[in-house]
């Protein structure tokens, strides 16, 4: 009866393992590097992220609808905002191969977070809309939407750049540059877009769920962004 959200489950907690292995792998091999910190961070926060979309739906085979909504407005929404303010200075460090710069927009997006969720955790901030055959479904507050919407844009829209801006050199020049780090956008790149139209709350359907396998797929190129970065190095 309930196979579907077991089903979403699983995939959640198999999101969280990827990304949190992932996030270690590369602080273990980068924390000296601001920027590559900041990317292990962001893997970091999606993997608490889907661990407490996990709990959510636990919560919900369990009967504990209320419980469930409470992991989800104080532990799902705050790690969402979390990554999103990571994932958006890496974003515009990829923008304006500025440090100093990113990290005042990345001040920013705390300050932008903190109105966000002060929205988010006030009575009604998030409401049970209805459970599908694979997922629970939440309406977010219009103010906090609102917000996510702009920060969730200037994440996806400076990924897309800098994808854009390698597609322009490759043809141009025949030449891969920075194959860390465009492996790296590419990867948020491909989370950021399935993760956008899942937290817009459309109805749940297995398409939607099994979409969340490739969220694991962009963990596993971030990955590989790092595990392989010897074997480029003459074309970096």
């Amino acid at each position: 009866m309930n196979s579907g959200i077991i089903l979403n489950a699983f995939i959640c907690f198999i999101i969280f393992i990827t990304t949190i292995s992932v996030s270690f792998y590369i602080y273990r091999r980068k924390k000296e590097n601001r920027v590559d910190l900041f990317l292990s961070f962001f893997w970091f926060f999606v993997s608490l992220t889907w661990l407490f979309v996990f709990f959510d739906l636990i919560l919900y085979l369990n009967s504990r609808i209320d419980l469930g909504q409470m992991v989800n407005q104080f532990g799902v929404q705050t790690f969402v905002f979390a990554q999103l303010t990571f994932g958006v200075y890496y974003g515009i460090y990829r923008v304006t191969k500025k440090q100093n710069i990113s990290f005042v927009i990345f001040l920013l997006f705390i300050f932008s977070s903190i109105v966000a969720l002060y929205y988010m955790y006030q009575p009604g901030g998030l409401i049970f809309r209805e459970s599908t055959n694979f997922s629970v479904e939440y309406i977010v507050n219009q103010k906090t939407w609102n917000i996510f919407q702009v920060m969730a844009g200037v994440g996806l829209f400076t990924l897309f750049f800098d994808l854009a801006r390698f597609l322009f050199v490759w043809l141009k020049k025949k030449k891969i540059i920075e194959i860390k780090y465009i492996l790296s956008s590419l990867s948020i790149f491909i989370y950021g877009i399935i993760g956008y139209f899942d937290d817009m709350g459309y109805d749940a359907t297995w398409v939607m769920v099994l979409l969340r396998i490739f969220m694991v797929l962009s963990a596993l190129v971030a990955y590989i962004a790092f595990s392989k970065r010897e074997e480029f190095k003459g074309i970096v």
